[in-house]
């Protein structure tokens, strides 16, 4: 992973809250190569695809979408729990959503999971 995914990972861990909250939160970043020339309608997309996400998933602690280099874009989520990570994307509008986002890309989308370090040890 380059640079930017460990400062990314690190943000996924203390963003939107209290990072040691719960042990079953889970966390994903989404790697998006975008087609050269697709990058506007990706990012206006995009940016709609997260802000219904976080209107409509209770569960959903963080959906924000980044600007990497080469035309690669992440989203780093945060969910509750991973039944909350189960039901992401199931609301019909936001399904509707992803779809032009999905027609700008150039390759299939990557989906790590991160794993929230937590406990006492961790706390310190």
């Amino acid at each position: 992973m380059q640079r930017i995914g460990y400062w990314l990972m690190a943000f996924i861990a203390f963003a939107a809250g209290p990072a040691f909250a719960a042990c079953d939160e889970v966390g994903y970043i989404a790697t998006f190569e975008v087609t050269e020339g697709q990058e506007q309608a990706f990012e206006t997309g995009i940016v709609k695809v997260a802000a219904k996400v976080r209107e409509v998933e209770e569960g959903t602690l963080l959906y924000s979408p980044y600007r990497g280099d080469n035309g690669k874009y992440y989203m780093m989520e945060r969910y509750r729990n991973l039944a909350a990570r189960e039901a992401h994307a199931k609301d019909p509008a936001v399904l509707e959503l992803f779809g032009p986002v999905m027609g700008t890309l150039s390759a299939e989308v990557s989906v790590e999971s991160v794993a929230l370090l937590c406990g006492e040890e961790a706390a310190q």
